[in-house]
């Protein structure tokens, strides 16, 4: 350790009081308690100069480094004849980082390293863990209720713990946003309930009469000029074609009220029996003459007429046609074309 020679001025050492002359040096007696502090005397006259004391040794001891932007200081661990200086120095500021030195060249490759240990493997599931699942040390995490667990042995899983954190405190209510832009139209509502009828209104003026309407005319065969007036209509039921009026004496052929013919329908079940026809009147009953005498069996008589037809359902008819009452009388019916009900009409009169 290097020694550091020093010039000590002895006032430092001496004791506060009056500067008295100085005496020879004695010997260095043993160090005594430190006395209570005395009251500060009045300064004393300049004493002569005394003759050179004894020079004393420095050394330097600890030097320690203190925290950055703390004070320097120095502490005599020795004694005032042999002084030991103790440094602390404060940590120096930060300096500038200093430039990129230039690329070094590329070290040797190293010797591969030894295999490390297995690190621990994070499984992630719904539910507790199996078992079966990963190996000890291996950590699993429930993504269901975020609880964790560690694998403590083969089969063996612990619980350490929950990742759901506890819920915040409410947060302070923000300030009102400006208003938003207007919505577009939202759809109709549904229709309400209808309100309780009013009271009735006055009665209005009346209307005036309207336009007479059109008339329907039908007839066998084309109309006639002097028939209806225009904008009347005309059926022709012998043809089923139908004309309008467009002028005072002038018919226009519009259409034909006979559509297409249709599929054959499926046959009709039976209908009922029609009524039994009356009984013809019995012939009157011939006088009975004289018993003859028993002859052979003569020959079988011929067949007597035949008795009046009694009333029942109309004869003839074609396909397609149905029977239908002719009046209110019973039995008076009549064979009609059932596509035809104006045809039906007119023959029923």
């Amino acid at each position: 350790m290097p020694t550091i020679t020093l010039t000590v001025d002895r006032s430092l050492h001496a004791g506060v009081g009056p500067q008295g002359p100085t005496g020879a040096t004695g010997a260095t007696g043993a160090t005594g308690p430190t006395g209570p502090a005395g009251a500060t005397g009045p300064a004393g006259p300049t004493g002569a100069t005394g003759a050179a004391g004894a020079a004393a040794t420095i050394a330097v001891g600890t030097t320690t480094t203190g925290t950055a932007g703390g004070s320097a200081s120095v502490t005599n661990s020795g004694t005032s004849a042999a002084a030991v200086f103790d440094f602390d120095i404060p940590q120096g500021a930060t300096g500038a980082t200093g430039s990129t030195g230039a690329t070094g060249s590329t070290g040797a490759t190293g010797a591969t390293g030894a295999a490390g240990t297995d690190g621990a493997t994070w499984h992630t599931a719904s539910g507790t863990p199996g078992g079966g699942v990963g190996a000890v040390g291996d950590f699993y995490l429930d993504s269901a209720s975020s609880k964790w667990y560690e694998k403590t042995g083969s089969t063996t899983w612990g619980y350490r713990g929950d990742f759901t954190g506890a819920t915040g405190a409410t947060g302070a209510t923000g300030s009102t946003g400006p208003a938003g832009a207007t919505g577009a139209t939202g759809p109709a509502g549904a229709t309400g309930a209808t309100g309780a009828q009013g009271p009735q209104g006055p009665a209005g003026t009346n209307g005036t009469n309207g336009a007479d309407g059109s008339t329907w005319i039908s007839g066998t065969g084309t109309p006639g000029a002097g028939t209806g007036v225009t904008g009347d209509f005309y059926l022709d039921t012998a043809s089923d074609e139908w004309y309008e009026k467009t002028a005072v004496s002038t018919w226009t052929l519009r259409g034909d009220f006979t559509g297409a013919t249709g599929a054959t329908g499926a046959t009709g079940p039976t209908g009922p029996a029609g009524p039994t026809g009356a009984t013809g009147a019995t012939g009157a009953t011939g006088a009975t003459g004289p018993a003859g005498p028993a002859g052979p069996t003569g020959p079988t008589g011929a067949t007597g007429a035949t008795g009046a037809t009694g009333a029942g359902v109309a004869s003839g008819g074609s396909t397609n046609q149905v029977l239908a009452k002719a009046s209110g009388t019973d039995y008076d019916t009549a064979w009609v074309d059932q596509q035809d009900p104006i045809a039906m009409a007119i023959a029923l009169g």
